[in-house]
C-alpha cells in the first residue's frame, strides 16, 4: 500500500509539473547532465518549428546557430561543473536556431535542478525578437532625426546651393541605406527636371542630366500627387512610366517627396534601391 501512495504522489507531482510546462509563455528545455535534451514544453515546438517527439535524446546545440555551437558547447560544461541560477536579461546577445535554419534573439535563464540522481538543467527561452525591432526603429527614428537637425543647421549656414543639395543627396543615402539619392530641380516655365545632385549616379549626369515632368512620368506623378510616392518595384509599376535615369541605373524601388518652394516647387528628392 506504501509503495502505491508513493507511487501515486509521485505520479501526481510529475503530471502537476508538466502541465505548469504547458503553461507558461516562454520555451522551457530540460537538459541532462550530458547536455541531451531531455523534455521540452508546447512553446518549444512553436518556437523552435520541431515535434516536441523529435528533441528528446539529441544535444541541445541542435537549437544554437551552427556558427555559435563550439563555443556553446564549453559554456555548457562549465556551467555543469558550476552550475547556478542564471536570471534572464544579463547582458548576453543570444540567438536560437530554428529547425528551417533562421535565427532569432532569445533571453535565456538557467536553474539546475537534481533529477534522476543528476543534475539537469532547466532552460527557459524567450523570442525576443519583437523587442529587438522596436529598439531598432527607435534607433532609426533618432538618427533619422539627427540628420533633419543636421540638414536645417547646413541650410541656416548660408553654404552654397549645389554644396547643400549634394551633402543632403549624401546624408540621406547614408542615414536610409540605399545606393541613390537624387535631387531634381524644376526648371522655370518648364515641364523639365535638372538632376542637380545626388549620390551613386554615373559621372556626368549631375548638372546635365533632365527628366521630364509629364503627367505619365514618375516626376509627373509625384509633383501632381503632393505626397511621398512609395515604389516597391518598378517592373511592376503601373501609375507612372519608369525613367530612363532609374533603368540604366538598374534600380528596382524607392521613395519620393516634393521639395517645397516659394511659388512653385523646388523639385523631387528620391532615395532608390537595387533590390
Amino acid at each position: 500500500m506504501t509503495e502505491k501512495v508513493a507511487f501515486a504522489k509521485s505520479f501526481s507531482i510529475q503530471t502537476s509539473f508538466e502541465m505548469f510546462l504547458e503553461l507558461l509563455p516562454d520555451a522551457v528545455v530540460i537538459v541532462d547532465d550530458k547536455g541531451c535534451i531531455s523534455k521540452v514544453n508546447g512553446q518549444t515546438e512553436k518556437m523552435f518549428g520541431y515535434n516536441r517527439n523529435e528533441l528528446p535524446g539529441i544535444p541541445v546545440e541542435v537549437l544554437v546557430p551552427d556558427h555559435l555551437r563550439e563555443g556553446h558547447i564549453e559554456q555548457r560544461v562549465r556551467y555543469h561543473s558550476e552550475p547556478r541560477v542564471r536570471p534572464m536579461g544579463i547582458g548576453m546577445e543570444l540567438s536560437g536556431r530554428r529547425k528551417d535554419g533562421t535565427e532569432f534573439p532569445v533571453e535565456i535563464s538557467l536553474s539546475p535542478v537534481g533529477m534522476e540522481n543528476a543534475i539537469s538543467v532547466i532552460s527557459i527561452v524567450r523570442d525576443i525578437s519583437e523587442r529587438k525591432r522596436a529598439e531598432e526603429l527607435l534607433r532609426t527614428r533618432a538618427r533619422q532625426q539627427a540628420v533633419i537637425v543636421e540638414l536645417g543647421q547646413l541650410a541656416l549656414a548660408g553654404r552654397d546651393l549645389d554644396s547643400l543639395v549634394n551633402d543632403a543627396a549624401l546624408r540621406v543615402a547614408v542615414t536610409l541605406g540605399v545606393e541613390y539619392c537624387k535631387v531634381l530641380e524644376l526648371l522655370p516655365e518648364s515641364c523639365t527636371l535638372l538632376l542637380r545632385g545626388g549620390v551613386g549616379w554615373r559621372e556626368g549626369s549631375i548638372g546635365h542630366l533632365t527628366v521630364s515632368a509629364s503627367d505619365d512620368s514618375e516626376a509627373g506623378y509625384i509633383l501632381i500627387s503632393k505626397e511621398p510616392v512609395v515604389v516597391e518595384d518598378l517592373e511592376t509599376e503601373t501609375r507612372f512610366s519608369c525613367p530612363r535615369l532609374l533603368h540604366e541605373h538598374r534600380i528596382v524601388s524607392g521613395v519620393n517627396v516634393i521639395i517645397p518652394g516659394q511659388k512653385q516647387p523646388f523639385g523631387v528628392m528620391g532615395a532608390h534601391a537595387t533590390k
